[in-house]
């Protein structure tokens, strides 16, 4: 082979490699090229995403102030919770739906799932924040009674769905206040003597009807009695008043007061289902869980 055509084959591999090279390099540029847009995109999202997060961070920290601001705190406090947002919520988790929750359980009484008998008192000055009147065909019609408004549509309801399956449910006594407890309580004790009174009737702001969340019932026949407990509308209500949020307060065995299978309070649907289908007393619960169930008493 001659020196001319050795020569004319070296630049032919040369451009050879060159052509592979350039592919290989253009290739790589392109990979690059594509690569690139994919990152663009996936930062514009999160650009977005992060102004989103900006957007409902903001909402948040303005439902925070304004759950806070209406709590009954000294400004101080208010101030120090308000200013360490972000801390709260690192330590404690709180995303905006349980802000929207803790917000909706401001507004809703305190006192409503207290543990009186014994325990929290209420003083002369306390009452529901709104009343309703029973209907006056659920009662033994012999006052006016009254309910708390929020609470009337589910008594309502227990009451016709009862009597649609043939249960009866009579109405004795309601919200109570503070002076209508205390002259109450002196007649027992003038009929009875403080000891047996106080084994069966609460003193003063300490009466679960002063809530405006309890009622003594019976069937119509049997009364305020423990012979009460053998009547269709007692089985009813043990098997059914926990689906319209109310509960027995004082069963058989309990530290308070004497049995009273007729008196029950409302406590909400969820916190008594739970308490029936696990078979526990709402007074034997802790008072700090029974407080977890505030946001839903109502729902």
């Amino acid at each position: 082979m001659s020196e001319h055509e050795n020569r004319s084959g070296s630049r032919y591999k040369s451009h050879i490699i060159y052509i592979f090279i350039i592919v290989i390099i253009s290739g790589a540029l392109y990979y690059f090229y594509d690569l690139s847009k994919k990152y663009l995109v996936i930062i514009n999202e999160k650009t977005i995403e992060a102004a989103e997060q900006k957007r409902g961070l903001e909402e948040l920290n303005n439902k925070y102030v304004n759950m806070v601001s209406q709590m009954e705190m000294s400004e101080n406090d208010k101030l120090f919770l308000i200013n360490n947002l972000n801390d709260v919520m690192q330590n404690y988790g709180i995303k905006v739906n349980e802000v929207n929750e803790l917000s909706k359980a401001v507004h809703i009484d305190d006192e409503l799932l207290k543990k009186y008998s014994k325990y929290y008192f209420l003083n002369e000055n306390y009452t529901p924040s709104s009343t309703t009147l029973i209907n006056p065909l659920y009662t033994l019609n012999t006052k006016e009674m009254y309910i708390l408004t929020e609470i009337k549509s589910k008594l309502d309801n227990m009451i016709i769905n009862a009597s649609n399956e043939g249960v009866k449910i009579v109405i004795h006594s309601g919200y109570r206040s503070f002076a209508e407890q205390q002259k109450l309580k002196a007649i027992y004790i003038k009929t009875y003597g403080v000891s047996k009174s106080n084994q069966f009737s609460a003193d003063q702001g300490y009466s679960e009807h002063q809530l405006g969340t309890t009622i003594d019932i019976d069937d119509g026949k049997s009364g305020i009695v423990l012979g009460f407990e053998k009547s269709t509308t007692f089985t009813w209500m043990q098997n059914n008043a926990h689906k319209y949020g109310f509960i027995m307060s004082y069963n058989k065995g309990n530290d308070y007061y004497e049995y009273e299978p007729w008196h029950y309070r409302y406590v909400g649907v969820e916190l008594a289902t739970y308490l029936h289908n696990n078979n526990l007393n709402f007074y034997d619960l802790d008072q700090k869980y029974i407080d977890s169930y505030k946001g839903k008493i109502f729902e």
